[in-house]
């Protein structure tokens, strides 16, 4: 090989050297470099989120979710402190930084920067879990769904940068709790209207359909709500639904209902000043009908004939219960302050026994298997045929029976009474006060939700929480040997959310 050869030689494999550099440094060492760059710009801007997060969900968030971390948060009487959290929220946006010369890393941060934006914002307009006045309540907060919005925001930025999906220290999301709408057949009962306070057999509720009128929810923990139409002012009886009792501006109108919500042959009893139905249990035939008439009490009863009036009873309160399983309870005070106080419960057709209760004013009422209870004043009176017993609990509200117990709840606390041949106190802890529980197995439930969270308190054990997927304002809970339900609504309707026991 000449010496020219030899020179060519070499400068080529000089110039292929350089140019092999050169493409290691700007394909390979540069990328890795910029991209080593951008991974520590993420860790750096992850623990001042770290950080929000520590402050808004707690150090062990309940969910993976933020949105369920924060419901459940904040279902807990130590909330965050808004204050601090606020200041930390100012930092969650990237902040002034240098270009990562990584196209996809760079546009992942635009969509942070917007999501950050959103999170305190929303932290801005959020209702605070303690506010529970009428203007608030049930408040819909766009802050879950903007922590949710950023979470995504960061499982794409970690994408971009080539690192993997982010682990924090709950893994898991909520477990889902059954959500039944009720129905109507196909159509939606849109609100709830009224309610009773459960008894033993559960309770009754009753709604509207929109453009078709009113309805009749019959709830049975742990069955499938069922809806029956209803003619304008009735209540169809219990237990069977096949009749029922109308009070009209002049007359009560008792007979059958079909499944459409209409009246067949009708009994009339002429009322003036028009008149509500408070009771109607039996059969149509052998059946009984409470009803209150201006400031009067009406009883009547068939027996295998037409529904005849008692004569009407001048009262003052009135309180009343019906168990679906077909038994029916009346109470009412007497029109002058310190009069007697007296009570039934009906079946059917036969004359009911009526009751001295004492004295006081008629409240609250629900029944057990065995007992009616009445709310009255400071005291509670349980009472069968046999007789009466009070029971002293001053500053309680009867909120519900059981098969077994009736349940007070004190206002404004997270303290129960439960009232059997005795009474117990029951104290649940980690919560805020709520009336909406029940008694099943012996225990105490009580319920409280927020956002798309419901949590479930039961004496003795820890709060346990499931995701509703839509915000659920509860309006009672019943319960039995395998489950809760809670009777509710969300943004599109009445709903029945289930949770195991």
């Amino acid at each position: 090989m000449s010496d020219k050869s030899r020179v060519v030689v070499i400068f080529g494999a000089a110039i292929a050297l350089a140019g092999g550099g050169l493409y290691y440094f700007f394909k390979v060492h540069q990328p890795k470099e910029d991209r080593a760059n951008a991974q520590r710009e993420i860790e750096a801007w992850e623990q001042r989120l770290g950080a929000v997060h520590i402050c808004l969900f707690g150090a062990t968030p309940a969910s993976a979710k933020p949105g369920e971390a924060l419901a459940v948060r904040e279902l807990a009487p130590d909330v965050w402190d808004r204050g601090s959290c606020t200041k930390l929220v100012g930092k969650i946006s990237r902040g002034v930084a240098e270009d990562t010369g990584i196209l996809k890393v760079e546009h992942a941060w635009m969509t942070v920067d917007r999501a950050a934006s959103r999170v305190a914002n929303a932290f801005a307009s959020h209702v605070p879990p303690e506010d529970d006045s009428v203007d608030r309540r049930g408040a819909s907060s766009p802050l879950p769904a903007a922590l949710d919005e950023l979470e995504a925001a960061r499982a794409d930025l970690r994408t971009a940068a080539g690192m993997e999906p982010f682990v924090g220290t709950s893994t898991t999301a909520l477990p889902a709790a059954q959500v039944l709408p009720i129905t109507d057949g196909p159509d939606r009962v849109a609100a709830l209207t009224a309610w009773l306070i459960p008894s033993a057999g559960g309770t009754l509720a009753f709604g509207s359909v929109k453009g078709k009128g009113e309805v009749q929810i019959t709830l049975v923990p742990g069955a499938a709500p069922k809806v029956s139409k209803l003619p304008p002012g009735s209540l169809r009886a219990v237990p069977q639904l096949a009749w029922g009792a109308a009070g009209l501006r002049e007359e009560v109108a008792i007979g059958p209902i079909d499944n459409a919500g209409a009246f067949g042959a009708m009994t009339s009893l002429p009322v003036q000043m028009g008149a509500r139905v408070l009771v109607d249990v039996g059969t149509v035939t052998n059946g009984f009908v409470a009803y209150a008439a201006s400031n009067h009490l009406v009883i009547a009863r068939s027996t295998g004939a037409a529904f005849v009036p008692d004569p009407p009873l001048e009262v003052g309160r009135l309180a009343f219960a019906i168990d679906p399983a077909g038994r029916g309870l009346v109470a009412w005070s007497s029109p002058t302050q310190g009069g007697p106080l007296r009570g039934l419960i009906a079946t059917d057709g036969a004359v009911p026994k009526v009751v001295e209760l004492g004295t006081g004013f008629a409240e609250q009422a629900c029944m057990t298997a065995a007992k009616g209870w009445l709310a009255s004043s400071e005291q509670l009176v349980a009472f069968d045929a046999s007789g009466a017993t009070p029971h002293l609990l001053p500053g309680h509200e009867l909120i519900g029976c059981s098969a077994e117990a009736a349940l007070l709840h004190r206002y404004g606390t997270t303290h129960y009474g439960v009232c059997t041949d005795t009474c117990r106190s029951a104290d649940l802890t980690a919560m805020r006060s709520t009336n909406i529980a029940t008694i099943a197995g012996g225990k105490v439930h009580a319920i409280r939700t927020r956002g798309a969270v419901l949590g479930v308190w039961t004496e003795g054990e820890a709060p346990r929480f499931f995701a509703t997927a839509k915000p659920v304002t509860p309006t009672l809970v019943q319960g039995n040997a395998t489950g809760i339900d809670v009777l509710g609504e969300t943004d599109d309707g009445a709903v029945l959310v289930r949770v195991p026991r």
